[in-house]
Order: structure tokens, then sequence, then C-alpha cells
């Protein structure tokens, strides 16, 4: 009994020991470092200047407007749906117009009686029946009516919205029966004779603009999304704002549709011939798209550099950017090994095996 207990208390130093033994006895397990990640590079060559420049941007409606009656009411009829084609005094929209009917009414029984009364008037002033003063007050009176009947008028009409110009309904923001508020949009329109490409451009190119300059008849093509042929365009207007957003000025081109079948929203990309422009030719270093990373901030890009088999990200400004790659002007220097393959797994002082590429 005594050796069973003895037994118990050593247990534990006994199981401790075992595992010690069995430690000792197990082979040691080399650590194999990782090895560096495989990289595709190139090197950047000397400056050059590009002929060309090309801006991404889309179709825009032409000419969007925002379509609203000027008095509130209840919409009692909506004639039109998203996408439909009107034309110019087309109905669109409808208030309830019970008492704009009804103070025409009013208004034109009122101005009818002055009317009569102005009338008999003026033949007993001709006899001397009436005095100066009072013809002086029913003339003011039927003018009064006058007007206070063309304003009814002009609020019954106001109970109707037409389409100023031909175009397309672009959204429809109400229902019927809903209450309006003077001015609360019901609908937007666009014109369809005409098709509008925005693209954003940096402000050292639109400082060179000059809308009364002879360039500016330069009809730059745009390659739309959906359409087999590029599209000549023409120089419509510019910002003179920068967008917060994309850090850049927004500039738009038009063309007659002349048939052509689109829509707002397609994608387009506009090609520059910087010489026939009478724009300076940008200068830099030209690098494939795929070395380009997009930072956090719109509009800004990066690189990774290679050095000593080493990378590091380095901020560059783009120029412009062409079907041959992108023109970096800032940030770059002739000799520099960049990364073009798994930009995405990349980290600042990352070992990794430079590969140069083919291309």
């Amino acid at each position: 009994m005594m050796f069973e207990r003895n037994l118990i208390r050593l247990w534990p130093l006994l199981f401790l020991l075992t595992l010690w033994l069995i430690a000792g006895c197990s082979p040691q397990v080399s650590q194999v470092a990782p090895k560096p990640m495989a990289v595709m590079t190139i090197e950047i060559a000397a400056s050059e200047q590009a002929p060309q420049r090309s801006f991404n941007g889309r179709v825009v409606p032409a000419d969007l407007t925002q379509l609203a009656f000027r008095i509130d009411g209840k919409l009692a009829e909506l004639a039109i749906r998203p996408g439909q084609t009107v034309a110019a005094g087309q109905r669109i929209a409808t208030l309830v117009d019970r008492n704009q009917q009804q103070a025409v009414t009013d208004a034109q029984a009122r101005f009818t009686l002055l009317e009569r009364q102005l009338s008999r008037a003026e033949a007993l002033f001709r006899q001397g029946s009436v005095s100066d003063a009072e013809m002086d007050e029913l003339r003011a009176n039927w003018r009064l009516a006058r007007a206070n009947l063309n304003a009814a008028r002009s609020q019954l009409k106001y109970t109707r919205l037409e389409a100023p110009f031909d175009g397309v309904v672009a959204e429809v923001f109400k229902e019927r029966f809903e209450t309006l508020s003077p001015g609360e949009p019901v609908a937007t329109l666009y014109r369809k004779d005409r098709m509008d490409v925005q693209i954003p451009v940096p402000d050292s190119l639109l400082s060179q603009i000059d809308p009364n300059s002879p360039s500016i008849g330069y009809a730059p093509e745009a390659q739309i999304e959906g359409l087999s042929q590029p599209v000549a365009m023409r120089y419509l207007e510019h910002t003179l704002e920068l967008d917060p957003q994309t850090r850049a000025f927004q500039l738009w081109l038009s063309v007659p549709t002349q048939g052509l079948e689109w829509h707002p929203g397609m994608p387009a990309t506009v090609t520059v011939d910087m010489a026939k422009a009478g724009l300076t030719l940008p200068e830099g270093f030209r690098v494939p798209l795929s070395a380009l990373e997009a930072t956090d901030q719109a509009g800004q890009f990066r690189v990774w550099k290679v050095v000593s088999n080493q990378v590091q990200p380095q901020p560059v400004a783009v120029s412009a950017v062409t079907q041959s790659g992108a023109l970096v002007d800032a940030g770059l220097s002739a000799g520099d090994t960049l990364v073009v393959s798994g930009l995405s797994r990349l980290e600042a002082g990352m070992t990794v095996r430079p590969q140069p590429s083919k291309e």
C-alpha cells in the first residue's frame, strides 16, 4: 500500500523524465530560409517625347437638363419613362389643376365684367355723363383684371411640364400622385443629336488650350467602346476648377451623332496628336503599364524599384498614357530597374530575385 502511494507521488516526475529522454533522442530539424520571390523586371532607358497622348474618358449626356414645375402641386400624370425619346413641346407631366382652372374662370369673369363696364363708361364719357376720375378708376380696374387673368393663365400653364428640346429621358425621379415643391426635379433630359465625351486633363495641358487659336479646330479621334470605327471630335469646353477627386481639370469634346448608336457611360479613349493640337510635347521615361500601381490617392501612381535585390516603392508623376505605355516625367532616372509582375505581393525592403523581362 505504501509502495503504491509513493509510486503515485513519483508519477509526474517520471512522466517529465520520459519526455526529456524522448526529446533528447529526436533528430534536430534544420530551418530552411524561404526562397526570395522571383519577379520580372525592366531597365529604364533614356527619356523621350510622346508625339501622341491618350486620355481615358466616357460618353456623357449632352446638355443634360433637369425638368421641374415652377409651382407646387400633386402629380396627376407622368407620361415618360427612362430611355424614352421625346420631341420639343411634348408633354412630360401634369399637376392636378382644379384650383388653377377655377382661378382662370374667376379671373375671366371679372375681366369680362370690367371690360363691359369700361365700354359703357366710354360711351357715357363722350356724352359728358362720366367724369375723368371715374374713367381713370375704371381703366385701372380693367388693367388690374387683365393682369390677374394673365397671371391665372400662366399658373394654369405651369401645371403642364413640356420637353424644351428633342432628346432622351435620362432619369425619372417621381411617381404619380406625389406632392411636389417648386423646382423639385421630376426627370432629366439630354440631347440625342449630339454626343459628348468627357476626359480629365492636367493643368500643364489646360494652360496651353486657347479656344480662339486656329489649332482648336483640330479634331482628335475617340475610340468609343461599342463603335466599330473611331470618331473625330471637336473641342467643346473645359472647366476652370480642379476636380477634387481626380486632381485634374475636365474637358469636353463633341460631335453630331449622324446616326451613331450610343448611350451615356460608354468608355472612350481619346488620342491627341500633340503637334497638330498645338500643344507642347511631354517628355519623360516610358514604362509599361504593368509597372504602375495605383495608390490610395486618386490619380496618383507608384512603381517598385529594385536596389541590391530589394524592392522599394517610388511615387511617380505620369504625364501621358499611350498604347505603348505610360510616360513618367518625375520620380525615375535612366538605368532604374522596375518590377513589372506581382506588384500586389511586394513590401518595402522585401528581397526578390530579379529576372529581366524579354519584352
